[in-house]
């Protein structure tokens, strides 16, 4: 009696071990996935911007949410100079055609 109830300890506990191997094997794809992920979205943002892709690629697989966070503070970096430019540029215009009608 006691061996029976030992031995089916035992195929439970063979069961439990079996069932946290495929759990972690599972999770360490997820986290693969998560970091291939991490280097593709700061190798589209580089491609976007006329920027080195593989470079940043490469920084996203090795540095993933550091180089995700110089991704994100560099593109609104880039978007205050580009609407910082196009309001240059309308002010040039309208002066230009300003100085157009009063000649």
């Amino acid at each position: 009696m006691i061996e029976s109830r030992l031995d089916a300890a035992e195929s439970k506990v063979r069961d439990l071990e079996n069932q946290i191997q495929k759990e972690s094997t599972n999770s360490s794809y997820a986290l693969g996935l998560v970091v291939f992920l991490f280097g593709g979205v700061c190798a589209i943002w580089a491609q976007n911007t006329d920027r080195n892709p593989w470079k940043w690629f490469f920084l996203g697989l090795l540095f993933n949410v550091f180089a995700l966070g110089v991704v994100l503070f560099q593109n609104g970096r880039d978007n205050f100079w580009r609407r910082n430019l196009e309001k240059r540029k309308e002010t040039i215009h309208r002066r230009l055609r300003e100085d157009n009608t009063q000649q």
